[in-house]
């Protein structure tokens, strides 16, 4: 997706959003998004899930012209704070559990979306189990074999 924008904030601030370029293909099934707090990373998350979804339900998408989109089978997303006090779950913890859920029903035609993978406990343990979860999701093979694809 070339110049790609959230539709929200593209509303909301008329015209004043900073595109986004997201590429997969060449043999990439893996997207890590790093940089500083308050950088857009969770913002290009976003926007990457939206407007997949968008596309799959045959709404046109505020990207550049010449963009492709691909049409997966699923589309699973944690991204934010899920801490539960009424099942005594912590963020990490649920997060942990998020993260399992999506690696048992995750297959090679769907898109996942991670944000702060390793949130809720110390950043080297943090960043061994985001590895962890990646190489499993990996192992299930490359989401973007799907002839199905969409251009805006």
């Amino acid at each position: 997706m070339r110049e790609a924008r959230h539709p929200l904030l593209d509303l909301q601030q008329e015209g004043q959003v900073v595109p986004v370029d997201l590429r997969f293909g060449d043999g990439i099934n893996t997207l890590i998004i790093s940089g500083a707090n308050a950088g857009g990373k969770t913002v290009a998350l976003k926007t990457l899930g939206l407007l997949t979804l968008m596309v799959q339900s045959g709404f046109p998408i505020p990207v550049a012209e010449g963009s492709h989109a691909r049409v997966f089978q699923d589309v699973f997303a944690v991204i934010g704070d899920e801490q539960n006090i009424e099942k005594n779950l912590s963020t990490f913890s649920s997060h942990l559990l998020h993260l399992n859920q999506i690696v048992e029903r995750a297959g090679p035609h769907s898109l996942v979306l991670l944000d702060e993978l390793g949130v809720g406990t110390d950043a080297q343990e943090g960043s061994a189990l985001a590895m962890g979860f990646l190489d499993r999701l990996r192992e299930k093979g490359p989401p973007w074999w799907s002839p199905r694809t969409t251009t805006a």
